[in-house]
């Protein structure tokens, strides 16, 4: 939010940076309400660029919120997706970095 106003007041230019979902796919340890989703469709609307992590995170964005140009969502992959290894000519590791480490 103060972005948004900041980037107004100085006719600057805002990129939002989605490292993690707000109000879309929130994780249920975090609570989301009515004014956060407001607030976010401010910042969307008002946004250059918004970058995600993931093909599948800016879909569900763009899906989200009918409102928002799909040509303004980037992805950056953040190179935790076995298939950002790949894109990147890179073999995925062999191990299941979920899985607890050899004792």
């Amino acid at each position: 939010m103060v972005a948004r106003s900041l980037a107004r007041r100085y006719d600057a230019g805002l990129i939002l940076d989605y490292r993690d979902e707000w109000t879309v796919g929130t994780p249920v340890f975090v609570k989301a309400g009515r004014h956060d989703r407001r607030q976010e469709r401010r910042c969307l609307a008002r946004a250059d660029a918004a970058v995600f992590v993931s093909e599948s995170i800016r879909q569900l964005y763009v899906g989200a919120f009918t409102d928002l140009d799909a040509n303004r969502c980037h992805v950056i992959a953040n190179g935790w997706d076995p298939e950002d290894l790949s894109a990147a000519g890179v073999a995925p590791p062999d191990t299941d970095l979920a899985a607890d480490p050899p004792a």
